[in-house]
């Protein structure tokens, strides 16, 4: 209700259920607790939401049904797949009404219009950005500034700030990533050549910040396997370091959209790796 405070046009409802209804298909949730708080707010789903209703809690038999389940119990636009489609069969097989239906496209185009989509382009605020506002160095410092915005440092033993031309040593699975720093929804490469070379890794960027200081980097373990033969060389940087930055952590190999996590544990030898750095007693930034 909260977020409603500052008139958002509506909200995309989730994959999971509440009290055994799913999000995309809760009659409480969308119709009178939504929009009883913004009485035209648009609801759109997650992609492949609506396909999600022939499976559990509520196993619809079809399309059809599915369909119908997600436009009577709130939603307006189904994303990610054409189930809305069957609403006319819906409609008369009884399991949906015209009246929902012509509220739902009400709802979906009042948007369009409010954005200026059906006005001369030039009429719109839209009209004055062009090619030299893409990837604008003044859109790169404000990315920049919210992920600084967003770190969170739980607990600090006098390991930061890492002082330049410290000798730091950076291990860890994630040492030398590059394309596993992005999320799910990250490109599939980041860099001209199609690859993700021109993404530093952490101890590079480290690198750039530590003028007159030195930096290595090792993985010690990978990020979820049984191999040990790159321990001792890690331990061996970190032995002979100033600070350690310890670099763990999963990629879209052990959870991503579709795929969860069988528990919340560090995978492969992650922890124990992490045990034997921790051993040494170097300042170390996790």
């Amino acid at each position: 209700k909260l977020a409603f405070t500052a008139q958002p046009t509506g909200v995309m409802c989730s994959y999971n259920a509440e009290n055994g209804r799913p999000s995309c298909a809760n009659d409480f949730i969308l119709n009178q607790q939504l929009r009883s708080w913004k009485p035209d707010a648009h609801v759109t789903t997650d992609c492949g939401a609506v396909n999600n209703l022939k499976g559990p809690p509520v196993n619809a038999p079809d399309d059809a049904h599915a369909a119908a389940m997600a436009l009577m119990n709130g939603t307006d636009l189904e994303m990610g797949d054409t189930l809305f489609t069957s609403l006319s069969q819906a409609i008369d097989m009884g399991l949906a009404t015209e009246k929902r239906l012509e509220e739902a496209v009400r709802r979906s185009f009042k948007v369009h219009f409010e954005l200026g989509r059906f006005d001369p382009a030039n009429a719109t605020t839209w009209a004055k950005y062009g090619l030299a506002d893409v990837n604008h160095s003044m859109h790169q410092q404000i990315s920049y500034e919210a992920a600084l915005q967003s770190l969170v440092l739980l607990k600090n033993e006098k390991a930061l700030p890492i002082k330049e031309g410290t000798n730091v040593a950076v291990v860890g699975p994630h040492s030398i990533s590059r394309s596993q720093l992005f999320s799910d929804y990250a490109a599939g490469s980041h860099c001209f050549d199609g690859t993700d070379a021109c993404v530093p890794t952490l101890a590079e960027g480290i690198a750039a910040a530590n003028q007159g200081g030195s930096v290595s980097a090792a993985m010690g373990v990978e990020i979820n396997s049984n191999k040990t033969d790159g321990i001792a060389a890690a331990l061996d940087l970190v032995r002979k370091s100033d600070v350690v930055v310890l670099a763990l952590g999963d990629d879209k190999t052990i959870e991503t959209e579709g795929h969860d996590r069988v528990d919340t544990a560090l995978p492969g030898l992650q922890e124990s790796f992490a045990k034997q750095v921790l051993g040494l007693e170097k300042p170390t930034v996790l």
